[in-house]
């Protein structure tokens, strides 16, 4: 077993014990980025040496058959570790992680999701909420009407 793979072991069995020791580490991270997602952020706090280039990559792999012709549809997500974007490495990756990384990406640990993407959404909400401070009442009439706002 790689040391990482043994850290990565150490952080929890569940998704949410996973969470609750990024959140106890201060690891925050951004959703559906494979360079700044927590697990990368604790790893590279872990190894700093060890992870010059080190991503983590979800992919999507869905097939469809048919069984006496009813039509199935499965999807596979693969988690893994890549270095360079290109070479995947050891570690195996714990089911918890993976786990926690879907449940990450989908919302679901909103206290662990990173400042950057929270300014992100709190200046969009500014910008917004100026357009439209500053809009002629037939300019919010035409948005009104159409539903936009």
């Amino acid at each position: 077993m790689s040391k990482i793979t043994h850290f990565l072991e150490s952080l929890g069995n569940t998704s949410e014990e996973i969470a609750n020791s990024l959140y106890t580490k201060g690891i925050k991270g951004e959703k559906r980025n494979s360079k700044f997602c927590p697990i990368i952020k604790v790893i590279y706090q872990e190894f700093p040496t060890l992870c010059a280039g080190l991503t983590l990559k979800t992919k999507e792999t869905f097939y469809v058959w048919s069984i006496r012709g009813k039509r199935r549809i499965a999807t596979v997500v693969t988690t893994m570790l890549t270095w360079n974007d290109t070479q995947t490495i050891d570690p195996i990756l714990p089911q918890a992680v993976k786990t926690f990384v879907d449940d990450f990406d989908h919302g679901k640990f909103p206290h662990l999701v990173g400042d950057t993407e929270k300014q992100i959404a709190q200046e969009a909400e500014a910008t917004l909420q100026t357009l439209l401070e500053n809009l002629t009442p037939e300019q919010r009439l035409a948005l009104k009407n159409k539903h936009y706002i």
